[in-house]
């Protein structure tokens, strides 16, 4: 949200939202945009952070249909198009997502975001060579995106060049500690190369973070078995 400082300027409802929203304050966040979006409905900026305040909270569908709402209301707000073709993927609508990641760098050529985005539906469909065109343009964009770099990991992966699927995770780990599918992706890559100890440490750190995680437990405990086991590498950033 690198513009929401500019777009709260003068509402003081947007302006709630925002700060609950950054502060994790996710019921008040979704109360204080709802509000925004109902006392000005043509404010695409304020359905569309409405959206993402949904999507923080796991209200997917709401999420959808308020992007779907900035986009009609704001045709030029790329951010929401971005939002939209995220949401459409998720839902497994490819060629929509395409289009609406297409219709966001149209209007900004430099949201990385969106072409991060592109890159993992053209990954998802086997588009490899456009999906590494889009992961590197994203980094050249936003060079501290670090979900790009987890994707591009998983590209380089798929194509059997290891070393710079590791660098890639690496990378992406350096800019954010916390991108759980980019530790987890580069234990799986350190277990499948018998580099066992050192895929424990990385499970290990997934699960203090998240006792939850069960991909994580589960390759940890093929790991302690005499012969280990792979796994499959999690999904696209």
């Amino acid at each position: 949200m690198k513009d929401a400082d500019l777009w709260s300027l003068g509402d003081p409802y947007l302006a709630a939202g925002i700060a609950a929203l950054r502060g994790g304050l996710l019921a008040e966040s979704v109360a204080a945009l709802s509000q925004a979006a109902a006392s000005n409905p043509e404010s695409g900026t304020a359905h569309y952070l409405l959206g993402e305040a949904y999507r923080a909270t796991g209200l997917a569908d709401a999420a959808a249909v308020a992007y779907a709402e900035a986009v009609r209301r704001d045709p030029d707000l790329a951010p929401a198009w971005n939002a939209l073709g995220r949401s459409l993927l998720t839902r497994g609508e490819t060629a929509k997502a395409s289009a609406a990641f297409q219709r966001a760098l149209t209007i900004d050529p430099r949201l990385a975001e969106a072409r991060n985005n592109l890159g993992a539906l053209q990954l998802k469909t086997g588009e490899l060579e456009e999906a590494e065109r889009s992961f590197r343009r994203a980094l050249e964009d936003n060079p501290g995106l670090a979900a790009a770099q987890a994707n591009l990991g998983l590209l380089l992966k798929r194509r059997g060049d290891l070393s710079g699927a590791e660098a890639a995770y690496r990378a992406a780990l350096a800019i954010d500690p916390l991108n759980m599918d980019a530790r987890f992706n580069l234990a799986v890559l350190l277990a499948d190369g018998g580099r066992l100890e050192a895929a424990r440490l990385e499970l290990q750190s997934l699960l203090t973070a998240d006792p939850g995680d069960t991909d994580a437990a589960g390759l940890l405990r093929a790991i302690d078995r005499p012969r280990g086991a792979g796994a499959e590498a999690r999904r696209a950033n």
